[in-house]
């Protein structure tokens, strides 16, 4: 079994869907989590078997403040009722320069770290320029009872036993090295 475990199937860059998807199987890819880039916005993907979707939904930092916290959180708990849900995210922080408001980036975040733990899922964490931050925000939200990943690591070792001591995998992304 081989698990693209952090997609973006509705970007609107993949023109393809069906060809995409016949790349992955020839790859080896028998599973893949489609990771929404806004709950709001998301549109349903065709059913696959092969490779099998499964969802992930979350508000990342760059969708934050599109529209109110209270509509887009509703609109989240409204996804992660559907079938095939297996993770929130992508979600967290980021410090790049043109992101919403950083209060709420951190706001979102920990709103959806305590979803996470009332539904027992794990999470996919998004992080740019803000890895001591972002501990610091999981040290002091809501335990990660189910897990994650921290998708696309690209920061210090030093950190690497903080992350996993939160409960979460570490995937190394394109920008590594």
């Amino acid at each position: 079994m081989f698990i693209d475990a952090m997609a973006h199937l509705n970007d609107p860059r993949v023109e393809d869907l069906e060809t995409v998807l016949e790349r992955a199987k020839r790859a080896g890819i028998t599973h893949i989590i489609n990771a929404g880039v806004d709950p709001c916005l998301d549109q349903e993907l065709p059913n696959s078997t092969a490779p099998l979707i499964y969802k992930a939904y979350g508000i990342p930092p760059m969708a934050v403040g599109k529209k109110p916290l209270n509509v887009q959180l509703d609109s989240l708990r409204e996804r992660l009722a559907e079938d095939r849900v297996v993770a929130i995210g992508e979600i967290g922080l980021d410090k790049r320069a043109g992101m919403p408001d950083w209060n709420l980036q951190v706001e979102a975040f920990q709103a959806q770290l305590a979803l996470a733990q009332t539904l027992n899922l794990p999470v996919i964490i998004h992080c740019v320029k803000a890895t001591g931050l972002l501990l610091q925000e999981l040290h002091q939200g809501p335990e990660l009872i189910a897990g994650g990943l921290w998708h696309g690591y690209t920061g210090s070792v030093e950190s690497v036993n903080q992350i996993e001591n939160a409960g979460l995998h570490i995937s190394l992304g394109g920008q590594v090295s």
